[in-house]
């Protein structure tokens, strides 16, 4: 896994341009659809734009870092014990059939929360497209 490129403090610092990049492509927006001045008519328009525009950035972020969670999650589980060689089953109902029942359990686990993190994802990718 790679460590992030920019800091907390990098963030912070690159937010001015962030949202100076959000104003100008709200305003051009705007005056695509609208005309000339209808932004400076209407600031209110300028700030949902770059409201909606942040909140996609976000969404976008976090629905991509969760799905990297997903991924390493899963490829752990399955270096642990490769699903298509188990073939028995311990008293809970869970495979058993290679290693241990303990690690076998804990492969089930991160099987059940890479799902998770998956159905996570897929809710917020379905929710990105029906905006």
């Amino acid at each position: 896994m790679e460590k992030p490129t920019c800091d907390e403090q990098a963030a912070m610092n690159q937010a001015g341009m962030t949202i100076d990049g959000y104003f100008a492509t709200a305003l051009d927006l705007i005056e695509e659809s609208f005309g000339p001045d209808f932004a400076s008519r209407h600031p209110e328009l300028i700030g949902q734009i770059v409201s909606t525009q942040a909140a996609d950035f976000h969404t976008t972020a976090i629905s991509a870092a969760i799905y990297t969670a997903a991924q390493a999650v899963d490829r752990l589980a399955r270096a642990v014990c490769p699903f298509e060689i188990m073939t028995g089953t311990d008293a809970a109902g869970g495979t058993v059939g290679c290693l241990t029942e303990a690690t076998m359990g804990q492969t089930a686990g991160l099987v059940h929360i890479a799902d998770s993190l998956a159905n996570i994802h897929a809710a917020m990718v379905q929710i990105h497209l029906e905006k």
